[in-house]
């Protein structure tokens, strides 16, 4: 899945998790292999973003890893398999930083719960040509939803992004993140350099947390991929509606 347009980009999909708040779903099949469309939710995904033409595929597994890597490989030999041994304990940080692992080349970040049309492939294209870091939303923030927010301004410069656990009127101007993100070359190192800091504090904790905490120091935009379908599910009721969605 290489050597193509984006040959000096790397794409990192993080696909360790169980998927907990999914449970009995999660059982037998990890989150990241439950399928969309009839075919499992990362080899959908690997197949999509496989035009982009990126230089490294890496997929950092954990969880019935047994399971993934085999059927990743199957289809996809020249993706490299990294392992996280810690998926237990760990968020997502430690995830990201093994995917990370060996190089500062722009990286594609991926979370496997990430679900996208084929619409979406454009826009995704547009921004890991470029050279900014950008942070991927579908729509604005809403009344039931809650996880990664940002706010731009009106050059669609990110002025804010966090985590919250709630709506609140005084988001009513955010958008909602997907776990997508395009860490560009002029702030790569940067960011490994805080993401270790960071993970040594804790590995309870995503990856865009180090980022929030030092958005001053990490400038980035925006891309919305709405109102081309995307989506992400964590509860059975959203993995439903992805399937319906899709």
């Amino acid at each position: 899945m290489g050597g193509g347009m984006n040959s000096g980009t790397r794409l990192v999909m993080l696909a360790a998790g169980q998927g907990a708040r999914l449970l009995p779903l999660t059982t037998e099949c990890p989150k990241s292999m439950q399928p969309i469309s009839g075919e499992p939710l990362l080899l959908r995904t690997l197949r999509q973003l496989r035009p982009l033409g990126f230089g490294r595929v890496i997929v950092v597994v954990g969880y019935k890893r047994e399971m993934v890597a085999p059927a990743v490989q199957s289809v996809y030999p020249n993706v490299e398999i990294v392992n996280n041994p810690d998926y237990e304990r760990d968020t997502n940080i430690q995830s990201t930083l093994l995917g990370l692992d060996g190089g500062e080349e722009p990286s594609l970040i991926f979370e496997a719960d990430v679900v996208i049309s084929d619409a979406c492939r454009p826009s995704i294209a547009a921004v890991v040509n470029g050279a900014r870091s950008v942070w991927f939303t579908h729509g604005p923030f809403r009344s039931h939803q809650l996880g990664g927010i940002l706010r731009t301004d009106a050059a669609g410069e990110i002025t804010d992004l966090r985590y919250t656990p709630r709506y609140e009127d005084r988001f009513k101007d955010y958008k909602k993140l997907l776990g997508l993100l395009f860490v560009g070359p002029h702030e790569m190192g940067v960011f490994l350099t805080i993401l270790r800091a960071a993970a040594t504090r804790t590995m309870k904790q995503y990856y865009m947390t180090p980022w929030c905490e030092s958005l001053s120091q990490l400038p980035c935009r925006e891309c919305d991929l709405a109102p081309a379908p995307a989506a992400t599910f964590n509860t059975i009721e959203e993995y439903r509606r992805c399937r319906d969605m899709f």
